[in-house]
Parts: structure tokens; sequence; C-alpha cells
């Protein structure tokens, strides 16, 4: 599993979940993201060989997944300044309950 430098999600005030992590080298191929409620952890395989894990995940976040079928992801590139984010792609990956 590669390591993770952050992640951040975002509840809306319709209580959707969306997360926004550091772009990686690749495209995502059939996006799945499997729950560990048990671990507080989310991991993310974006395709066969990018595999990424993130612990202490919010129990909120988690309970709202765990209620989803599908969670909106968007990819992000820093930027020189490090309030700002340049966008790389979004895409929807399926969840396993």
């Amino acid at each position: 599993m590669a390591d993770f430098d952050g992640f951040e999600f975002i509840i809306t005030e319709e209580n959707d979940v969306m997360l926004i992590i550091y772009a990686r080298a690749g495209n995502p191929e059939k996006p799945v993201v499997k729950l560990d409620l048990e671990h507080n952890s989310v991991v993310l395989y974006r395709n066969q060989k990018d595999v990424v894990t993130l612990e202490n995940v919010e129990e909120k976040v988690l309970e709202i997944l765990s209620k989803e079928n599908l969670l909106l992801i968007t990819e992000v590139v820093p930027t020189k300044n490090p309030l700002e984010q340049e966008f790389s792609q979004a895409y929807g990956a399926r969840i396993i309950h």
C-alpha cells in the first residue's frame, strides 16, 4: 500500500461527503472505497496498483459513508501558496460495505 501525505473529507449541508486528496500518478480505473469502521479508516483502491489507506477518519464521516454507495473524490495539485491548490481531476468511487 502506498504512503499518503494528507486528505480532507468535506461534509456538505446536505450531509454529502467529498474526499479531497493530492493528485497521484496514473488515472483511477474502476475506483473502489472500502470502509473499515473498526479501525476508523478508509481504503481507496484507485486502480490495481494504487491503494491508499486513510487513517483516523472522523466517526461522523464513516457514519455517513456507511449509508452511501458512492464517494466523490477530488484530486488536487499543491501550488507554491500552501493555501491554494490546483484542480487535477474528480471521480466517483463505489463504496464497499
